[in-house]
């Protein structure tokens, strides 16, 4: 990110590393291809759709770089997911619902969210939550939210096979 930064770099940047990543791994997937068949089709369109939303999470984190500061549309980056994933999981129950003290963590960071792009507690604008910066970040860490729910999501479909099956 820090160098994303300093550098200006396109989303071009994001998708050769990404591509460079993706061609590193992929003799994985020989070693692990007895176990595809057994996979319901609903988990590949759950890796499709994190895929589409990790792609909107390089797009609005590279506008969001070109057209604000690292140091604050970084954190808004990773304090929007948090907010997000906890009021899904909330509305879509399921046993993981944050609790308590876990409750007490989601209301401030939401708190932070919402300070973060304010030059002054004194003379708040709040014309900043409207700039380009502030909401690519904000894409960005929505974007987040959904490949972190998607994967979540293919993760307990994994769960459900036997690991014999998958190597």
């Amino acid at each position: 990110n820090l160098f994303s930064q300093q550098r200006q770099v396109t989303t071009a940047f994001f998708f050769i590393a990404c591509l460079t990543a993706a061609v590193a791994l992929s003799p994985f997937l020989w070693f692990f291809r007895a176990g595809f068949s057994v996979l319901p089709p609903v988990y590949w369109l759950l890796v499709i759709g994190s895929g589409v939303f990790e792609g909107f999470y390089y797009i609005c984190l590279c506008g969001a770089y070109r057209a604000g500061d690292l140091s604050a549309t970084y954190p808004l980056v990773r304090a929007v997911p948090v907010v997000m994933v906890a009021l899904v999981s909330l509305a879509i129950g399921g046993g993981r619902e944050p609790r308590g003290i876990g409750l007490v963590g989601v209301a401030v960071v939401a708190v932070g969210c919402l300070l973060l792009p304010l030059a002054s507690f004194r003379r708040p604008n709040l014309g900043v939550y409207f700039l380009p910066a502030s909401m690519l970040a904000a894409g960005a860490g929505l974007a987040t939210s959904g490949y972190s729910l998607a994967d979540d999501q293919a993760m307990g479909l994994l769960s459900d096979v036997p690991a014999t099956i998958l190597g």
